[in-house]
């Protein structure tokens, strides 16, 4: 066990462990994803979000952002999120989703890998 330098400048920033290549080669199974919580949220930044009702999060591609909507709206926002293995997209109703975060990097066979959105996109 060590510790990986990474130069993030977020004191809220942590680690997930991936579970799945949806986005391989990108980002593996087993890579740790470094995800901060204030980083933009931009389309095609990849993004690590969890769900209100508790089921497991997950690590997508996110290709649409609404705008915000007024207070006052009923219109359901849809964010799109996508996966690369196999390619795939899904629809997810903002209301679900409890956060979403950027992924800013990876940390891989002990190296920090940078995420930059448009290199990503």
């Amino acid at each position: 066990m060590g510790f990986v330098a990474c130069p993030v400048d977020d004191p809220l920033a942590y680690a997930l462990i991936v579970d799945g290549d949806c986005l391989s080669p990108l980002i593996q199974d087993g890579d740790f994803a470094v995800v901060s919580p204030l980083a933009d949220v931009v389309e095609g930044t990849i993004v690590a979000f969890s769900f209100l009702d508790g089921r497991q999060g997950s690590i997508k591609r996110l290709t649409y952002l609404p705008p915000k909507p007024h207070p006052d709206s009923e219109i359901e926002e849809l964010i799109r999120v996508e996966m690369d293995n196999p390619p795939k997209t899904f629809f997810l109703s903002r209301s679900v989703l409890d956060k979403m975060h950027a992924v800013v990097g990876v940390v891989r066979k002990g190296e920090f890998i940078a995420l930059d959105s448009k290199e990503v996109a």
